[in-house]
């Protein structure tokens, strides 16, 4: 029943880029719809700031919009949206450190910790450290964690993205959450 369902919700998605792909701007916001919160927790996981978040993603899908007619459906069109989005929050990141900036959030937008129950505070702040501890780990590392925790990827399909082999994969993966452990242990983070 689950493998019919999902049969037809990746049919009706490639009816729905098909028809975006001739120029039917009700499906392209249909893609949109289903994709959304896909993309922008992609890049507020790469960019950690809600604001360049969602900058990112509508950039993004104006990105996706543009080249509809390169997908040739030889990947999922959630593999090739990704590839768009962490393109873009590379070039983002490039910027962001380039002019002096660093992600995170700004003063204007803390919460008064003061107003917050004690125990939101402490997974907000476990949260905050994970982001960091996560965003110290070199590339190589931090993107096959996001891939297969965030995205829930599996080895193969994370292999053919970033064009490796699978033990790199599964090595990386090992080597990623080592360090990140460690990391998040330094914190008082378990």
């Amino acid at each position: 029943m689950m493998r019919n369902m999902a049969f037809a919700s990746q049919h009706s998605e490639i009816a729905l880029i098909r028809r975006s792909q001739s120029g039917d701007r009700q499906a392209f916001a249909e893609l949109i719809r289903c994709h959304q919160n896909e993309v922008y927790g992609v890049a507020l996981r790469f960019l950690g700031n809600p604001e360049e978040a969602k900058d990112v993603a509508q950039e993004a899908f104006i990105r996706i919009y543009r080249n509809l007619g390169q997908f040739r459906g030889t990947s999922k069109f959630s593999t090739w949206t990704f590839i768009i989005v962490r393109n873009l929050c590379y070039a983002r990141m490039r910027r962001l450190e380039k002019d002096g900036f660093c992600s995170g959030e700004n003063e204007e937008g803390r919460e008064d910790l003061e107003t917050l129950p004690e125990a939101l505070v402490i997974q907000r702040d476990t949260q905050r450290g994970i982001q960091e501890a996560l965003g110290e780990l070199p590339e190589k590392y931090r993107l096959v964690i996001s891939l297969f925790h965030f995205q829930a990827l599996k080895y193969e399909e994370i292999a053919a993205l970033l064009e490796l082999p699978i033990g790199t994969v599964k090595n990386r993966l090992f080597r990623g959450k080592t360090m990140l452990r460690e990391s998040l242990e330094k914190r008082g983070i378990r």
